[in-house]
């Protein structure tokens, strides 16, 4: 499972190794990409609403999307809860138009670093202890994001 959530974060640095090539076409298809990630938030929101009943933790994980914006995150905290290839898939698509719209370098590094950290809690049991309340937070904040997308 570890090796199919790397493999999905590549859509990340494809996405901006595809925004240097096609600097042009980038500007055109912003508002696309825009929708798409909108579009991607929300159905991986409705997949885990679906697999998990929202808690209250919901509440906290829209207050904090609001401070951190570190959507591989939340997605890394998805992924711990959730085996799912079609997850892995929509990853992979998000992050080629969300690094499209990102401007720093850096941030591959940093949304890397945020993906993996929920993947180390796959070495305890803390997922199967409290997946319902990682999921009502992840569904928070992905909900969020997707609206207050820019």
């Amino acid at each position: 499972m570890n090796l199919l959530a790397l493999l999905a974060f590549l859509g990340f640095p494809l996405g901006f190794l595809l925004k240097r090539i096609t600097k042009d076409e980038i500007k055109q298809g912003k508002k696309y990409f825009v929708f798409m990630i909108r579009a991607l938030l929300i159905i991986i929101a409705l997949i885990l609403m679906y697999n998990f009943k929202p808690h209250w933790i919901l509440v906290i994980g829209i207050i904090i999307a609001y401070f951190l914006s570190f959507n591989y995150l939340y997605f890394g905290l998805t992924y711990i809860i959730l085996d799912n290839f079609i997850l892995y898939v929509m990853l992979f698509i998000f992050g080629l138009p969300y690094s499209t719209l990102k401007d720093n370098k850096k941030t591959i590094l940093k949304e890397l670093i945020f993906f993996i950290i929920p993947l180390l809690l796959l070495v305890s049991n803390f997922n199967e202890i409290y997946g319902k309340e990682i999921a009502s937070f992840a569904v928070g904040f992905l909900f969020t994001k997707a609206v207050k997308w820019k």
